[in-house]
């Protein structure tokens, strides 16, 4: 950059820009730091000099003047800001970590095999999976190649994203219970299991949020921008397809009930009369359908490229898949217990909430309108107070789709587990605030001093030191248990209902984060195991890889040439083996009773004929674990320590080679 001729400048040219600076900038970044970040931004540098959008020059004449400009560019960063980052940085850890070290499931597999025909430009069979995760695969394949990262990219990303989600809701769900659900979403098993999953849950999920928030916004400023947004958001969920179809259908039953209460002096009524003032203005509804119709057909068909993605997103809004016996509520036991039980304390929360605004809504009216300020400011918003309302008819409604749907694991589960764990914030936040208003804890923390010596008793009796087939167990449990709620009764009689609350939250808090720390390492972070895990009824092992690496060596051995030489698969093994497979340049998929190509990959016991064969090997690719067949000891000692009694079933490929 050339240097600035000051000599040739007027002098009153430079003089009275630094005395600008001096004077009227820095003392409006001490006083109006609000407008200092958003002209800052805007700053452009001509003639050698720094100007603002008013056109006034700017020279900083010293390091402190300076400092203080660009500090002001972080003015609006706040701990609030800086938590969210955190979270997400957490988030992403768990599911980018070691994302490739399981191979891909029969379902990812089914998804990576036909996003690999359109990627080489082969036909490939679009119909029977989701368009959006379709399409994006055969992109991603163009940046990272065709691998089992590259499959489980977008699900992660979408997954880490949805753990910022919450802050979007910050008016309807308050500051901290927004930041709760956030830390929740972030190391939630069930979320995390679905983000590491090639599967459009995640992506379900998010889109339902932004929805959600756009939806709000606009209720409150009916704003074009929102409508946008909201469509997008829709389109979003309708080309991913999974729970997406279950979610808007309760949606809209909600706003049809509220809708028909609007004339009630309650808060179910006020929620009415929102939604009545919100349909009533239809100036965006065009604009707004055709931005959704716009982004559906975009999304769906991948920017018009395969015009049966239409198709495929409806097929994939309809479909529930089941591919587990286990009952949805024993699932959310078992992987979820402190989100049940705080969404049920979110829940009271909600409608006590409810309660005390219909209170303050009948002493108002009987007033003839005037509002009473005595106790006034100990009311709870009123955004939030309906918000929870809304939550606890979703998430109750969820359960009851999901209970008589036969819906499937991951579609069931998150379609129960999003609005319960954000339930759950309000209960979790409701316990912070109290735990905060009290004067001191003392007698709270010797309730869960107390309680984690039964709890260790439990662990103990349990877990790897308990003893096999000991039917005492059973009675050493229920003792606890009732030990346990002998001591809730004392403290309420002793010390009061406040503390006996406080200090059973405490506890129910940090026993919960314990066990869903427990189940989220166990779910996701176990490889190369035989399958322990309820959601993960039939697991890859890694001698699916091993196979394919044993092929390419004989063939570098005998031909000089790994991928060269042909391979026939059963197509009853298809998408897995051909998946991993897919390098070989002379792959073939047959049912044929006779083979004549160099390998064969077979079932055992169902191998075709084939002649000079020199070699076989078997793989032991899929592991299927019987958990119908455990009792109760055997279920606790599994949910403590992940070691089962019941036995392992394991499917074989078998490779031939000829000679």
């Amino acid at each position: 950059m050339a240097e600035i001729n000051r000599k040739n400048r007027p002098k009153r040219a430079i003089e009275r820009p630094a005395n600008e600076v001096r004077k009227k900038p820095i003392a409006r970044v001490e006083a109006e730091t609000d407008e200092i970040p958003a002209q800052i931004s805007a700053i452009s540098a001509v003639d050698g000099a720094i100007k603002t959008p008013d056109g006034i020059p700017l020279i900083v004449t010293n390091v402190e003047e300076s400092r203080l400009i660009f500090a002001s560019l972080w003015a609006d960063v706040t701990v609030e800001t800086w938590s969210y980052l955190v979270l997400l940085l957490i988030g992403a850890g768990l599911r980018f970590f070691l994302l490739g070290a399981e191979p891909l499931n029969n379902r990812e597999a089914s998804l990576a095999w036909e996003a690999l025909h359109f990627y080489r430009a082969q036909p490939a069979d679009i119909l029977s999976q989701s368009p959006l995760m379709f399409f994006s695969t055969a992109l991603s394949f163009i940046f990272f190649g065709a691998n089992d990262v590259a499959v489980r990219t977008l699900a992660a990303l979408a997954s880490s994203l949805l753990v910022m989600s919450p802050g979007l809701l910050r008016p309807w769900l308050g500051r901290l219970n927004a930041l709760v659900a956030g830390a929740l979403l972030a190391i939630s098993p069930i979320f995390v299991h679905g983000g590491r999953q090639a599967d459009a849950i995640a992506l379900t999920a998010l889109g339902s949020m932004i929805l959600l928030a756009a939806a709000l916004r606009y209720a409150r400023q009916s704003h074009i921008s929102t409508v946008y947004v909201a469509a997008i958001a829709l389109a979003l969920m309708l080309s991913a397809g999974t729970g997406a179809l279950a979610t808007l259908v309760l949606w809209a039953i909600f706003l049809v009930g509220v809708g028909l209460l609007a004339q009630q002096d309650s808060p179910l009524g006020m929620m009415g009369q929102s939604v009545q003032r919100t349909l009533g203005n239809r100036s965006y509804l065009g604009r707004g359908l055709l931005i959704l119709l716009a982004a559906f057909l975009v999304l769906s068909t991948g920017f018009l490229s395969n015009v049966q993605g239409v198709q495929a997103s409806f097929n994939s809004l309809t479909a529930w898949s089941t591919t587990n016996n286990a009952p949805i509520p024993s699932l959310l036991v078992i992987y979820e217990p402190m989100i049940l039980v705080f969404a049920v304390v979110g829940a009271v929360y909600s409608l006590r909430a409810a309660s005390t605004l219909a209170s303050h809504l009948r002493a108002r009216s009987s007033e003839g309108g005037a509002t009473a300020q005595t106790g006034s400011q100990s009311l709870i918003p009123q955004d939030i107070a309906h918000f929870g309302i809304f939550l606890t008819f979703w998430c109750a409604s969820s359960l009851v789709v999901a209970l008589f749907g036969n819906a499937g694991d991951l579609a069931g589960l998150t379609s129960i587990s999003l609005p319960a764990i954000l339930l759950a914030a309000l209960g979790i936040g409701w316990l912070i605030e109290c735990l905060l208003a009290a004067p001191g804890l003392k007698n709270e923390w010797l309730f869960v001093g107390f309680s984690t010596v039964l709890w260790v008793f439990v662990y103990l009796r349990a877990g790897a030191f308990g003893v096999d087939n000991n039917q005492s167990f059973l009675f050493s449990l229920l003792g606890a248990i009732g030990l346990w709620i002998v001591l809730v009764f004392l403290y309420v009689f002793l010390m009061g209902w406040p503390v006996a609350w406080r200090g059973a939250g405490l506890m129910a808090l940090g026993l919960g984060l314990l066990l869903m720390f427990h189940a989220t390492w166990n779910l996701n972070f176990r490889f190369d195991r035989p399958p322990h895990e309820l959601l993960v009824p039939a697991q890859t092992t890694t001698e699916i890889r091993r196979l394919s690496d044993t092929l390419a060596q004989i063939f570098n051995d005998r031909d000089r040439s790994r991928y060269l030489s042909p391979v026939t698969v059963d197509t009853r093994l298809v998408p897995l083996a051909g998946w991993y497979l897919r390098d070989f340049e002379k792959l073939a998929i047959s049912n044929g009773a006779q083979v004549t190509t160099s390998a064969a990959v077979w079932s055992p016991g169902d191998l075709p004929q084939m002649t000079g064969v020199a070699l076989s090997q078997n793989f032991r690719v899929l592991a299927t674990w019987q958990y119908q067949e455990m009792g109760f000891n055997s279920w606790v000692r599994w949910y403590i320590s992940r070691e089962s009694t019941a036995p392992v079933n394991y499917r074989e490929y078998i490779i031939y080679i000829n000679r």
